[in-house]
């Protein structure tokens, strides 16, 4: 695909439906920078883990939540980071509940919010992609996949230029996740954990 004119120069199998993995977490970083741009929170807002997302399986970034010690908190700006880099999936669960409530709510707002934007055949379980046979499947075509990628990296730029906060290695970091999620539909496969964010537990 031409990066400036969105012209398909060569594609195969472009609309044949395929589990998300990954990609999941795309969309669940672009409903991220969707409420940036409306306000609702900025890179500097705190996000707090709960049990639910503690107890995610890897790819993690490792955050912890109890009784005794508490619960792990970190800014969006490290949860972006943290979703585009290390794929973390105690992250994406952390962000789903922030926005929605619960993380099926917010799976379901993701859902509709892709239909919005033209993606007619996906549908979303969860928030970061791990595989859950007792949902209806998620699916999404290679298509749809780049032109999401191509979204969030628009989204970036506009919250860099407004904000001034986000930088090139930003946008680098979330165009490398882009090309590994799109990737992960034939491979499945995920690599590459990146150095855990500076963390709080209140």
């Amino acid at each position: 695909m031409d990066a400036r004119t969105n012209e398909v120069l060569l594609e195969d199998q472009a609309d044949e439906a395929r589990f998300p993995a990954s990609l999941t977490k795309m969309m669940t970083l672009y409903m991220l920078f969707e409420s940036i741009e409306r306000g609702d929170m900025t890179l500097d807002t705190r996000l707090t883990a709960s049990r639910n997302a503690a107890r995610q399986p890897p790819s993690r970034l490792g955050l912890a939540c109890s009784r005794r010690r508490g619960c792990d908190s970190i800014t969006v700006d490290q949860a972006i980071r943290a979703l585009a880099v290390q794929s973390a999936n105690d992250v994406a669960v952390m962000v789903a509940e922030r926005l929605g409530g619960t993380e099926s709510r917010f799976s379901a707002n993701m859902t509709a919010r892709a239909r919005e934007l033209g993606m007619s055949n996906t549908r979303f379980a969860n928030a970061s992609g791990l595989p859950d046979t007792a949902t209806a499947p998620r699916l999404v075509t290679w298509r749809r996949s780049r032109w999401l990628c191509g979204a969030i990296f628009r989204s970036i730029i506009t919250i860099s230029r407004r904000r001034a906060l986000l930088g090139a290695g930003q946008a680098a970091a979330t165009t490398t996740a882009c090309s590994a999620a799109s990737m992960a539909l034939t491979a499945s496969r995920l690599v590459t954990p990146a150095p855990q964010a500076s963390t709080s537990r209140r």
